[in-house]
């Protein structure tokens, strides 16, 4: 009998874009290296970005290499590794950000060290008691600039999200929009009422925080379409979803978090060929645990003989993955 397909926005999918929403937000106002395209591909596409993270980390190891002893170029290597692992979604991406800003630390030493970056790297890998420890060093610090200041209330904020405490998130987001009004504070409200189930005004602050993003970040612009897109999924609104991640796509194409969405939908309407033809594409450029899973659903829920082979080997291959995270990062599986 064939299992039917699930929706996939379960709790590791929440707790994944959170990740991809912290990266989003932590990063959107910074200034990112090397914006020069890919010749021969057109702009503002997934390739054109990931392109620009690997010359950052190329030059950035180069440095190193001459200049062993600048943390602050490790704290850089570390940011352009998590930029890295939100768009490939590789485990090795979040272990060499770690690895990164831990060598910013053995060189700085506690007392001058970049606790803000490793507070958002910790929360990146849902390390949020060691987040909060130091986001409390930035805090007790001589002479914080608001600007600082308000970005530790921000993280904070993230923390208690993580932490399951959403009202209490909520109200550190609303204060941080009252003191300085942005792209990041608007998505954080968004998310922390979708997770309250308040879907109509969570979609009401997606659209504050795309008035907020420059036109020139196509990836910025894609990631609230797929927010409007998962908050209409989450309503079952599929025909509405569709179109969400259909205009993030063509807005950021060639990413694959947007495609599976998009495979999400089709297998959910029971276009399960077209769903099938998806996430085939997306495990062989982004072979993560979670894609394997959910070809197998698709290939399970189609009740064909000749599928249960594969669909125990990609089972097996993901629960092998997921044991291998598990090992180093227990948090980040914690809801498979």
């Amino acid at each position: 009998m064939a299992m039917q397909f699930e929706k996939q926005t379960t709790v590791w999918k929440l707790l994944f874009v959170v990740a991809i929403m912290g990266s989003a937000s932590y990063f959107a106002g910074r200034v990112h290296h090397d914006r020069s395209h890919v010749p021969g591909q057109p702009s503002h596409t997934y390739m054109n970005e990931l392109a620009s993270v690997n010359s950052r980390v190329q030059s950035l190891s180069t440095f190193i290499s001459n200049n062993a002893h600048s943390w602050p170029h490790f704290e850089q290597l570390a940011l352009a590794y998590l930029d890295r692992a939100r768009l490939s979604g590789e485990f090795t991406d979040y272990q060499k950000a770690d690895n990164a800003i831990q060598q910013a630390f053995d060189i700085s030493g506690t007392h001058a060290g970049p606790y803000l970056t490793r507070a958002y790297i910790h929360l990146a890998l849902h390390r949020t008691d060691s987040a909060l420890n130091d986001l409390n060093q930035v805090k007790n610090m001589l002479l914080v600039q608001r600007e600082t200041a308000l970005a530790v209330e921000g993280l904070v904020g993230d923390a208690l999200i993580q932490l399951g405490e959403t009202e209490a998130a909520l109200e550190k987001f609303e204060l941080t929009e009252k003191q300085n009004p942005s792209f990041k504070t608007a998505a954080r409200l968004s998310q922390a009422l979708a997770l309250n189930g308040n879907y109509p005004l969570a979609g009401h602050w997606l659209s504050i925080g795309e008035k907020r993003v420059s036109s020139q970040s196509a990836y910025l612009s894609a990631w609230l379409e797929l927010q409007h897109g998962i908050l209409a999924l989450e309503q079952d609104l599929l025909d509405e979803a569709y179109e969400h991640f259909s205009k993030a796509d063509q807005t950021f194409p060639g990413y694959w978090l947007i495609e599976e969405h998009l495979a999400e939908v089709d297998a959910l309407s029971g276009r399960t060929a077209l769903a099938e033809d998806r996430y085939r594409a997306i495990v062989d450029r982004a072979p993560i645990p979670q894609m394997k899973l959910a070809l197998a659903d698709v290939l399970d829920s189609r009740d064909s003989a000749g599928n249960r082979n594969e669909v125990e080997l990609l089972r097996r291959q993901a629960d092998q993955q997921f044991t291998i995270i598990r090992a180093v990062y227990p948090a980040l599986t914690s809801a498979h």
